[in-house]
This record gives C-alpha cells, structure tokens and sequence, in this order.
C-alpha cells in the first residue's frame, strides 16, 4: 500500500441547495508556454523546469507506484498522439469523449468496441514499449520480470498488459483519455495536442505534444483553446464505496458540546461555514509539485435518494507549501468556505477533504453512509481525499457560533458556522 504524500482539500455540494466555495485566490498565467525554438520548455509562469523534456518533467522520485502509472500514460500519450493523426481515429476518441461525462472514456472500452482501432493502439503501444527502453515496464528501476518475452511478440496485446499494471492499492485504475474543455468537433487543421495528467513545476502546468512537438500547457490555455487538447490519465471508473461514514474509524467527528438536539432541521436558515484552522499531516502529501491545492463542498442528502452528485464549476484552491505539510503546520486564519449553505433541507450531509487537480478526471467519491449519492472530484487517484463523512444535519452547525471539529491521522479541520 502506498504512502500518501500530497495535500489537502474540502468538498461539500448541495443536492437541493447551494454550492459553495473557498474563496481564496490562485491565479494562473495563461501565457502560452509551448516548445521555444530557441530555450526549449518554458513554464507559463516563467519558473525553472526540472528537466528539458516530456519524460523528464513528467517523473515522480518521491512515489514509485505514480511513477510507474504514469510512465504507463506516457505510452499511452505516444500512442493516442500518432492515432490523433488519423482522422478516422480521432473521430472515434473525440466522438466518444463528446458524448462521455467527465470520468471521461476508458481506452480498454474503446478498444473493445472498436477492432480497427484497437489494432492501432496496440501497434502504437509496442512501438513506444520497445523504442523507449530505459523506462516502465523495461528499465532498471521498475522492470517487469516477463516483458522482453512478451514485447518480442508481433501478436502482444499491449493494450490489456499495460492497463493490468495500473494498480494503485486499493484500486486498479483503467488508461482514460478525456477532455477538460471540451471542442465543438472531431474537425480541426491545426496539430492535435495530448497532455498528460501530471503537473510538471510549481505552476501547475501539464506536459506532452502539439502535434510531435513536445510542449507545455497551462490551465489557463487549455480553458482558452478551441483546440482539441486530450488528456491521457488513471481512472478508477468504479462507482463503488469509498471507505467513510457515519462510524468511520479513521475519522473522529467532534461537535461541540451543547450542539446535539439542539434545534431542528426545519428552523435552520442558510448561513455561511467558515474554515478557522486547517492542517494536512506529515506523510500524507499527494502532489508532485511544491503545493497542494485544498478545496471543499457540502453535500446535502436524503439516504438513498438516487441523485448525481456535484462538482463545483469554478472555485479557487488553497495553496499549502510541501514544507509546511512534513512539519503538520497548522493554520490558524478563518477563510470563508462555504457560502449561504442550505442546512435545512435534507436530514444529513456528507463532508469531503481531498487534493484538487484541475487536469485530472473526475472521480466520485462515494460513502456506504448515503450512497447512491457521491461527490465529485478531480482527483488524480481515488484515495487521495482526507476526510469522507457524514454528519447528521440536526447536529452539525445548528447555530451562529457551532464549531465541528473534523480530525484523523491525515489532517485537521475547525468549521464554524457564521450568519
């Protein structure tokens, strides 16, 4: 099992009242920032890079399960960026992409659905296995025991062997291509790019190709661009619960006391939550850059109401520095978290810390405590939230002035209500 290693982050959204969000800024430079003929790479907020290429950028030396899975979407990247080429192929992944949600579209699916293209993929992905040697599933640092064997094979089925390493426990994970904007079409002159869901420096870039030459983007651009940008990245692609709820060992769920029973659910009025202090632990920092970004909703429900959950459209992270996660820093600084929440319409409500990326899909964080309902949250892996609870709503911020402490051995969160 792995050691998680990024940061913090708070989800709560509103199935019959209003979403809310943190209000703290993280402005992104939209500067284009692909290949320069003259300096190479260069990050959108001018920051120095690690590394000159895609594959160097893209290497995580703190987290070797990330790094094998995402050496697996670099394959995956060469691959769809050469079949993006073919305007029969591309019509057949944006096509699927339009119509999909924002989990967005498994290529085992489309393999699968599809004879021809799986014939390609395969072709692609032995070619980028055996032309890049040095790295997962051949190498030194991660090598498979059985790959030189398979690889040799005219016939090896790439696509089924890469996607059965894809595992980061509790959870295998399918090679996903997706959209974060979507296009109008399949129809495009200009080159198409192909990212891959990895922030590469501080600035929360991702990395990979426009056309064949290597490039990098910001967020800002991706959102910009009426180009076909496809993200190669891990999705869980399971709708099944995640480990929380009302008695979950891991988290202890404190309200202050005097607060139980104190009003009832129908005399409550909107008000606002505000985050007093926050603190993500050392050992359980889930991002590769310098900063974690931390963003959070609430989820008001009715236990066993089928209804999708939410995802925030627009909000802004809060940044916390590496340094401050390895020494469990806590802040104390009351930031508005949640606006006019909505208390009194449903009997309980569902709470969710957990690590944003904006080039992620989205996974559903789900709880045996209110499913069919589920949050949804770009996440990179599904086990990278800090807190998954629920709270019956009679008790959980009945007044102006009620204080809910959430806390476990990854973080630490005071939220109190405010008029």
């Amino acid at each position: 099992m792995k050691q998680l290693i990024r940061h913090d982050i708070l989800v709560m959204a509103l199935i019959f009242g209003a979403i809310s969000i943190f209000g703290v800024n993280c402005t992104k430079d939209t500067t284009n920032a692909q290949k320069d003929g003259s300096t190479g790479l260069v990050s959108s907020c001018g920051e120095k890079l690690d590394a000159s290429n895609v594959l160097g950028l893209i290497r995580n030396d703190h987290d070797a399960v990330d790094d094998k899975i995402t050496l697996i979407c670099y394959h995956y990247a060469q691959a769809i960026r050469q079949l993006a080429k073919n305007q029969t192929h591309l019509c057949y992944m944006v096509n699927a992409m339009l119509a999909a949600d924002d989990t967005g579209v498994s290529l085992a699916d489309l393999a699968q659905g599809n004879s021809t293209f799986a014939q390609a993929l395969n072709a692609q992905l032995r070619s980028s296995v055996n032309t890049n040697t040095s790295i997962y599933p051949k190498g030194t640092e991660q090598p498979e025991s059985d790959i030189e064997t398979v690889s040799a094979s005219s016939t090896w089925d790439a696509n089924s062997y890469l996607k059965s390493k894809m595992i980061y426990s509790p959870f295998n994970y399918h090679p996903t291509i997706y959209f974060i904007k979507k296009p109008a079409s399949c129809v495009q002159e200009k080159p198409v790019s192909v990212m891959i869901a990895q922030d590469v420096d501080d600035c929360d870039d991702v990395a990979g190709w426009t056309g064949d030459d290597e490039a990098i983007m910001s967020e800002g651009e991706v959102n910009a661009t009426s180009d076909i940008v496809i993200f190669v990245g891990p999705n869980r692609r399971s709708t099944s619960s995640i480990a929380g709820g009302f008695d979950n060992p891991d988290d202890n769920i404190q309200l202050l006391p005097g607060q139980e029973g104190s009003i009832t659910t129908s005399e409550r009025a909107p008000g606002d939550i505000n985050l007093v202090t926050r603190q993500i632990k050392n050992g359980f920092r889930f991002e590769r850059s310098n900063k974690s970004e931390l963003a959070g909703n609430i989820l008001n429900y009715t236990p066993g109401l089928t209804t999708d959950g939410i995802i925030a459209s627009t909000y802004n992270m809060i940044n916390i520095h590496k340094d401050d996660i390895n020494a469990s820093k806590t802040f104390i600084n009351v930031l508005t978290a949640y606006f006019n929440i909505t208390l009194a319409t449903q009997p309980n409500m569902m709470v969710v810390f957990y690590e944003h990326d904006w080039w992620a899909s989205v996974e559903r964080i789900t709880n045996a405590c209110h499913s069919p309902n589920f949050v949804r949250a770009k996440m990179k892996y599904a086990h990278e939230f800090y807190a998954n609870d629920c709270l019956p709503t009679a008790s959980a911020w009945p007044l102006v002035g009620s204080t809910v402490n959430i806390s476990n051995n990854k973080c630490s969160f005071v939220l109190t209500r405010v008029p």
